[in-house]
């Protein structure tokens, strides 16, 4: 399922290692994870839904993607 966030406007960095101590924000816990923050910008706050399967096609927003995953 993806993590349902609220994001302020303007430029945003999704965490995606699940470290960070300001989830949905990255703080630089990914740091020799291999993984890397998703940048999304948002024109105006509001609610989106963040990919957490890291299979979407519009990562780092869901897609839906993670209902055909067995």
């Amino acid at each position: 399922m993806p993590k349902v966030v609220t994001l302020p406007a303007g430029e945003n960095w999704v965490c995606m290692c699940g470290r960070s101590g300001k989830d949905p924000h990255c703080d630089g816990s990914h740091q020799g994870t291999g993984m890397q923050p998703k940048r999304v910008e948002m024109g105006q706050s509001g609610t989106v839904a963040v990919c957490v399967c890291h299979r979407s096609g519009s990562d780092p927003l869901c897609d839906g993607t993670h209902k055909s995953i067995a």
